[in-house]
């Protein structure tokens, strides 16, 4: 697929101007040194450093990759950086990153959160945020969606488990529909992703007919995908 032509993705200029020269050296020894080691440690040292008071959370929010891929630690907290990028012309996604949770209290507490990101952008005036988006994961078991995913059975409470997730999607998209906010529903590892396509295909043929409200994530490297888009398309013009 060919990008806007108005929009030059190799436009390096256009991506970094206005950070500093020293900035970008820090991010790019930070990629090239740090990162890797943190992929395999970086959750333990995460944790431990938090439980250092008062220094601990400072340092995780200063020190790090975090200032470089979070906006913030809230909603609130995340305007004055939505505001910076949308005066360079970039708008904003707020996304709640939680996934792999293993209890139904988290599950709730992440609906809650993507239900105030959409009410969120929908007081935007400018346009500035003009989606929400959540992980699936976030709102269900993983050993649940691969499950379902395979096929499986379920018995019992996982039956009403996967029920109460199905509920949380519908959540979302049912405000999202009454607030004509766009949600996107991210994808994920191969093994979970019948299940959310599932999801998020029955959420499509429910909210979007007469906006385009729902959308769906479409992992173009897999071999399979590009069939998969195909037969979305066939599906939603007939």
């Amino acid at each position: 697929m060919e990008p806007h032509p108005s929009v030059d993705l190799y436009d390096t200029e256009l991506t970094f101007r206005g950070v500093p020269t020293w900035k970008l050296h820090l991010i790019r020894l930070m990629f090239q040194s740090i990162l890797p080691r943190l992929t395999d440690h970086g959750e333990k040292l995460g944790l431990m450093t938090l439980k250092i008071p008062v220094l601990g959370p400072m340092l995780v929010r200063h020190v790090g990759p975090f200032p470089y891929f979070c906006g913030g630690t809230s909603i609130e907290d995340c305007e004055g950086t939505v505001a910076y990028l949308h005066r360079r012309g970039i708008r904003s996604i707020l996304d709640y990153s939680a996934e792999g949770l293993k209890n139904e209290a988290g599950f709730d507490v992440t609906r809650d959160e993507v239900l105030h990101a959409i009410r969120h952008a929908s007081t935007s005036t400018d346009g500035d945020e003009p989606f929400g988006v959540f992980k699936v994961t976030g709102l269900g078991d993983k050993d649940l969606l691969e499950k379902v995913s395979a096929g499986m059975a379920l018995q019992g409470e996982e039956r009403a488990a996967f029920e109460r997730v199905r509920a949380r999607v519908r959540q979302i998209c049912e405000l999202a529909a009454n607030l004509k906010i766009r949600v996107l529903i991210d994808a994920e590892e191969t093994w979970i992703q019948q299940a959310i396509d599932d999801l998020a295909e029955r959420m499509m043929e429910d909210f979007n007919r007469e906006l385009p409200i729902v959308y769906t994530t479409v992992q173009l490297y897999r071999v399979d995908r590009l069939d998969y888009l195909r037969g979305l398309y066939d599906r939603g013009i007939s």
